[in-house]
């Protein structure tokens, strides 16, 4: 039974003679290739786990310059938005005083206009009435005479 099983799975005697050279050149493979390549695949993994962490703390220290600069910047838009509307009102306030000035000005040129023009119609007024009582005069004096 034993040899119609080894016969079935196509074992013949070169198994055994395979089987020695395989016992005796595994120790030297494993010593020699296995164990060098699974230091190396640790040294690698640990090296790997190394920079992984490295990048995480990187990542931390990115987000935390990230939150520095956006505070920074936040803080600048507002002290320049502070200092922008502080500037427009002065110079609206600046505009607006001289459109009150100007507007005082022209008052003021208007009223003294008006005045004098009143002050010349006044006195064409009064040379219209002398002359007029001087016309009546003359024309009552020519009437009589």
């Amino acid at each position: 039974m034993f040899s119609s099983l080894m016969q079935a799975l196509g074992v013949n005697s070169s198994f055994f003679i395979q089987f020695l050279i395989f016992l005796f050149f595994y120790p030297l493979i494993s010593r020699f290739l296995f164990r060098p390549y699974f230091k190396l695949h640790i040294q690698r993994e640990k090296e790997t786990l190394e920079r992984m962490k490295q990048v995480e703390k990187l990542k931390e220290k990115k987000e935390g310059l990230q939150k520095k600069y956006d505070e920074k910047v936040r803080y600048i838009n507002e002290e320049f938005t502070k200092l922008y509307q502080q500037e427009s009102q002065q110079i609206k306030e600046h505009f607006l005083k001289e459109r009150i000035n100007n507007q005082e000005k022209t008052q003021k040129e208007y009223e003294e206009k008006k005045k004098n023009f009143l002050k010349e119609v006044k006195e064409i007024e009064v040379k219209m009435q002398a002359e007029v009582s001087q016309l009546a005069k003359s024309a009552g004096d020519h009437l009589v005479s």
